[in-house]
Formats: C-alpha cells, structure tokens, sequence
C-alpha cells in the first residue's frame, strides 16, 4: 500500500454525532446541493480561488451552498472576502472538526484547488466515503481518482473553468450516483 487513510478511524469519531445543528445554522436545506472543501488555509491551497469558483457557480445557481472545514493563516481573511461578497449566506465556514465524515456525508461534490500537493488524500478520503472529486491539476491529484468515473480534473485553474466543470456534473444525479458508488470501490 502505497498510501492508506483511516476510514474505520474517521467514522468511528462520529459515532453518536450529528452535524444538524450546524446544518440548521448554517440554513442549509435537505435538497440543497452541497459543495464542499476540507484543507489549511494558506496560499498553496488557493482558498480565494476556491471562493471565487463558488461566487461564479451561484451568478448561475443561487440555491447551491458551499461548505469548508479547516483553519489556518488565511481563514479571517477569507472570512472577510466571503463578508465583503455577501455570501455568508451560501458560503459556510465550519473552521477545525473531527466530524469529518459526517460532513463528507453532506456534500454532493468535493472540490479541491490547490496549486501544489503531494499526493492529496482528502480526495482519496472524500471518495472513501462516496464523494466525487473536481480537482486541479497538483501534485498528484490526478492519481487519486478516475477521470470522468470519480472525478475530473481541471487542468486550467481559472475560475470560470472550474465552475463551468462542477455546473456540468453537480445536477447529473446519474452521474453523481454512479460516481458516488465507484469512488467507495
């Protein structure tokens, strides 16, 4: 085994759990679709790019909620610019959890924009757990899933291209179904 992730680990944490108050919170309905993030907020992971492709996908549709799980240098000011925005009403920042799964459980679709990576195992993680994958082209990503199956990968990191990637499969439940069920294999 080249790489490993604790599943058994991740989800025992949240036995007995819920997020609900948070989902209640956060005003995050049953059928919204969810898109999601877990990463350190620094430069590498580009969190003001990843707020820029959620900004450019609700100018299209207003209903999707966006959630993203972590700390880091960077997390007031990227609190701020979600302020600054107006969209801390479908940008949610959950900050530091072990509630990892139960999040992942939530999210229709994992979206990771960072510019450098080894191999990244919150893809393998998020997919562990049946969450398809859009993902830059860093480090390995590209490892982590299979193109078109899982995941896709956005080679051109430019906002608009990554929105215009995540509008053509986050409403396709036959294609977020599917991929759910490979990315468990």
């Amino acid at each position: 085994m080249y790489n490993g992730s604790d599943f058994n680990g991740i989800a025992d944490v949240c036995v007995g759990k819920d997020i609900s108050s948070e989902l209640t919170k956060f005003k995050i309905p049953d059928d919204a679709k969810v898109v999601g993030s877990i990463f350190r907020f620094v430069m590498e992971k580009r969190p003001l790019l990843w707020i820029n492709v959620a900004e450019q996908l609700l100018k299209k549709h207003p209903k999707i909620h966006f959630v993203l799980i972590g700390s880091g240098g960077l997390f007031e000011s990227i609190s701020e610019e979600i302020k600054n925005k107006d969209l801390t009403s479908r940008i949610h920042l959950v900050g530091q959890t072990n509630l990892i799964k139960l999040w992942l459980d939530r999210m229709d679709l994992f979206l990771m924009t960072s510019q450098v990576e080894g191999l990244p195992n919150v893809l393998i993680e998020a997919q562990g757990f049946g969450v398809p994958v859009i993902s830059t082209d860093a480090g390995g990503a590209k490892e982590t899933f299979i193109e078109a199956k899982t995941g896709y990968l956005v080679t051109d990191p430019a906002a608009n291209n990554i929105a215009t990637k995540i509008s053509e499969v986050l409403f396709d439940d036959e294609w977020l179904e599917e991929a759910s069920l490979l990315s468990k294999d």
